[in-house]
């Protein structure tokens, strides 16, 4: 049910009320939960772009294990390889170009093609 411009006021300021604010649980408008994965060898290339982006907090899980459309990626002899994902909050903003910039590295070559990104609103956070 999409609220009224009134609705999203109230629950603001009730929030506030109530004790959330900075370095506690904070009402988030207009961000989205960016989910990044791509091939560990990599990371430098996202990093960079993040950067170019203003994107200077997230998480970064090295070295993970995966399955992609040329099969297992498990660090092994037998499945050789890893994937990389970084995660972070991005403001709508920021999204736009860098979805356009993640995507234009996507199709610069074959073995980039196996970066994935999505992203999910956020309605509420704690510690950001």
């Amino acid at each position: 049910m999409k609220q009224s411009p009134g609705q999203t006021m109230d629950k603001k300021k009730k929030l506030k009320q109530a004790g959330f604010g900075i370095n506690s649980r904070t009402w988030i408008g207009n961000m989205k939960f960016v989910h990044i994965s791509f091939r560990f060898e990599f990371t430098e290339h996202i990093e960079a772009i993040l950067d170019r982006h203003g994107i200077s907090d997230y998480v970064r899980y090295p070295m993970i294990e995966g399955k992609g459309q040329d099969g297992k990626h498990f660090g092994t002899q037998v499945f050789p390889g890893n994937y990389s994902v970084v995660q972070a909050k991005v403001d709508d903003e920021r999204l736009k170009g860098l979805f356009e910039e993640l995507d234009s590295f996507r199709r610069q070559k074959k073995a980039h093609e196996h970066l994935r990104a999505l992203a999910i609103s956020v309605s509420d956070s704690l510690g950001f």
